[in-house]
């Protein structure tokens, strides 16, 4: 069953893919979308600010675990994933950090927060590059 946010987006993307479809999706400098896929760029962006108002509590459970499955290999031993650490996750665990802090479950939040900490550090350890935009956006966060 798709929640609130999930029927939100997805109309909006539809919308939005059927102007590109049309050739009538035009960027800032009114100029007509060509790529597919700076169409369905555009779409996720506006769907996403569009949307967030419409976060439920079942948004928030899939987002956790879609964040534990990206960071763990397995969650009940804490065992870190070997899979490179995405823009999105850290996106989500920041979302999911800033939901937990207002409910004031703050140690949920701080959990989710040192698993990136820690994910980023092992990264870094195996010597492989971390994207500017995550440590911009850890950085932004912290403040």
């Amino acid at each position: 069953m798709k929640t609130k946010y999930e029927v939100c987006q997805s109309k909006i993307v539809e919308n939005i893919m059927k102007k590109f479809e049309k050739d009538t999706l035009k960027n800032r400098s009114n100029k007509t979308i060509e790529s597919k896929k700076q169409a369905i760029a555009i779409a996720l962006s506006i769907s996403d600010k569009e949307c967030e108002k419409k976060f439920g509590k079942d948004d928030y459970k899939k987002i956790e675990e879609r964040f534990q499955k990206n960071i763990y290999m397995d969650v009940k031993n804490s065992r870190l994933s070997d899979k490179k650490l995405s823009y999105s996750t850290v996106k989500n665990g920041i979302k999911l950090i800033e939901y937990y802090r207002s409910k004031k479950k703050y140690i949920k939040a701080n959990n989710i927060l040192n698993s990136i900490i820690v994910k980023i550090l092992f990264e870094i350890k195996k010597g492989e590059k971390v994207s500017d935009l995550i440590i911009n956006d850890l950085l932004m966060y912290m403040k």
